[in-house]
């Protein structure tokens, strides 16, 4: 672990290291003492770090940033789940930037070779949530998990070949089990049990979710019945034909209701605004389309609702890190 004019730069091997030395009787190392100890005051609150299963780490985080910093991880051929109760920090993960919004999510990254993840923490942000880093071994080992099971943007992160991300809302199985986490009374050998019974937990709620990502919201929101059954029928029309996707304007009208109520209530619901999951649905259907090799690059852009293919190019690059065109050689 190094530091580096404000910049915190660390591997797994760091942390391995951290908790090989530190853990307490719980099986925890707390980074917030460890930074203690180092005279680093830039943050207040919890963060701690647990060996889960042996061969993957998890960290708990409840704390708010006293002074800006940033952080560097530095990763390789790993899987990260990080759920955002709320608050956060802007990322930059698999080459896309993720900007703060405070809302409820999950970032689901693959981590092939030379992969680096950054945090940019601002002065005044909070930080509620809980990450998971795990070997695509580790845990298919665990949770025995086949491809043909999910999605294949999905099934390609599972895999952990390539450096890429998919961002989801959290359900409210995820968000209990999250606060659950956080919030848990235990301590010594106790707190250690409970903790990896709920990673688990957490695991398996979120592997059923990304088999069947739509379903798996439409089951578990706390939405009103009304508002349920609206964005149950928005979320079927946007899975519909991605080449005419209505306005969000001609959505409002639909749905009865105001463009910010429309806007708000599915942001607060997924986790995402409706532009942000339309474009990563189209980039999921883009990709599959490419692997087909069926269809030339700008058949796969019109198909998918852009008007040329340079449009299209830069939004998948933007997207997935990389050209279409790699796709389209493999």
């Amino acid at each position: 672990m190094e530091l580096i004019d404000k910049c915190i730069v660390a591997d797994v091997q760091d942390v391995q290291r951290l908790l090989a030395t530190n853990k307490n009787s719980a099986g925890l190392v707390s980074v917030k003492n460890f930074t203690q100890a180092q005279d680093l005051t830039w943050s207040s609150g919890k963060f701690d770090l647990y060996e889960y299963k042996e061969e993957a780490y998890a960290g708990i985080k409840d704390f708010s940033i006293a002074e800006a910093f940033t952080t560097k991880t530095r990763l390789s051929n790993l899987i990260s789940f990080e759920y955002m109760l709320n608050g956060g920090s802007d990322l930059e993960l698999a080459g896309r930037t993720f900007i703060n919004n405070d809302m409820p999510r999950l970032y689901v990254t693959s981590h092939g070779k030379s992969s680096e993840q950054t945090r940019f923490h601002k002065a005044g942000e909070k930080y509620k949530g809980v990450g998971i880093w795990i070997t695509p071994k580790k845990l298919d080992e665990l949770f025995s998990i086949h491809s043909i099971d999910f999605p294949h943007s999905i099934a390609e992160v599972l895999k952990a070949t390539n450096n890429r991300v998919l961002a989801l809302p959290l359900t409210g199985n995820m968000r209990h089990i999250v606060d659950q986490i956080l919030k848990h009374p235990f301590s010594e050998k106790l707190s250690f049990q409970f903790v990896e019974s709920k990673l688990t937990e957490l695991l398996c709620y979120t592997i059923k979710c990304m088999q069947s990502p739509e379903n798996a919201y439409n089951n578990d929101n706390q939405l009103s019945n009304a508002k349920n059954i609206a964005m149950k029928r928005l979320l079927s029309k946007l899975e519909g034909d991605l080449e005419k996707i209505p306005s969000v304007d001609e959505l409002s009208e639909e749905f009865g209701m105001s463009k910010a109520q429309l806007s708000n209530t599915f942001k607060s619901s997924y986790g995402m605004t409706i532009g942000e999951y339309i474009t990563q649905k189209r980039m999921q259907r883009s990709q599959a389309l490419i692997k087909e090799g069926k269809l030339s690059i700008l058949q796969v852009a019109i198909e998918v609702g852009y008007l040329n293919q340079s449009s299209f190019g830069r939004a998948f690059k933007k997207f997935f890190g990389y050209s279409p065109l790699k796709d389209k050689a493999l």
